[in-house]
């Protein structure tokens, strides 16, 4: 209703069901803004923390993602950032690695990673203490995630082992990093500025007889014992696939053949 009191103002008196409608539209509102301002915050945090190891709770499964609980944010484990063969349940705990932020719906989620290498970076940043002071140099990693990672580590001081810093007392550290990545099997290499060396070590376990590298095309012919060439290339071809990853040139592996007992060369 309108009306004009004695100096001449106008009045506009707001029917109940106005008013109703007006609280109703300011809630909105409020709610609306509360809501961009939290999704800033998420986006804002995550792009701090990419990167960062983070400890969550397995809440539930939607369709082929995960929602995880991370202290008072949501989380989510898209299914291209899951690890192979990998079995979540609900109320498990769950270390990943953050890499982004993205839109459900209305709400912004930190979106989080368990196939990332950063996830073995930083397992090993807070597992060994000298990797986290930077004494033992991380020089590569080269992941099948769920299946097998190898990473090559260096120190600077010839005094310090960082394959024997990273595995830790009686294997302890290992052990620690390898229960945080499930069936995944984690392999410490040492590092060495001799490329042949270098690859040699990363395709432990199996025995290597000889590596000669091929420059112009970066390949590394490799002589194994017969009887553990299958081991040298892996199932699958898995071992040879990430040792080429981690050091950076082809390898072909070839068998040499065990002298028979008491025959020299012919």
């Amino acid at each position: 209703m309108r009306t004009e009191d004695d100096d001449g103002e106008v009045e506009i008196a707001l029917s109940a069901a106005a008013l109703r409608q007006a609280a109703v539209a300011v809630r909105r509102a409020v709610a609306l803004h509360l809501r961009e301002r939290g999704n800033e915050r998420v986006i804002r945090d995550a792009a701090v923390r990419r990167g960062e190891l983070i400890d969550t709770i397995v809440e539930r499964e939607d369709g082929d993602t995960w929602l995880l609980r991370a202290s008072d944010q949501w989380a989510v484990l898209p299914p291209e950032e899951q690890m192979e063969g990998e079995k979540l349940t609900r109320q498990q705990h769950l270390k990943v690695v953050v890499i982004d932020a993205r839109h459900r719906g209305k709400e912004a989620v930190i979106v989080v990673s368990r196939s990332h290498p950063q996830l073995v970076r930083a397992l090993l940043e807070q597992e060994v203490p000298e990797v986290a002071s930077g004494d033992v140099i991380i020089k590569g990693i080269a992941r099948e995630a769920g299946r097998r990672c190898k990473v090559a580590v260096w120190a600077a001081d010839p005094a310090l082992d960082p394959q024997g810093a990273c595995i830790g007392p009686r294997g302890v550290r290992h052990r620690a990093m390898a229960a945080q990545l499930a069936d995944e099997q984690l392999q410490i290499v040492r590092w060495d500025e001799d490329s042949a060396v270098y690859i040699a070590n990363a395709l432990a376990p199996a025995t290597v007889n000889s590596v000669v590298l091929e420059l112009e095309t970066k390949t590394a012919a490799v002589r194994v014992p017969a009887d553990r060439l299958s081991l040298a290339i892996g199932r699958g071809g898995e071992n040879a696939r990430l040792v080429a990853r981690l050091t950076g040139w082809r390898i072909d592996i070839s068998a040499e053949a065990t002298p028979e007992p008491g025959r020299g060369p012919v």
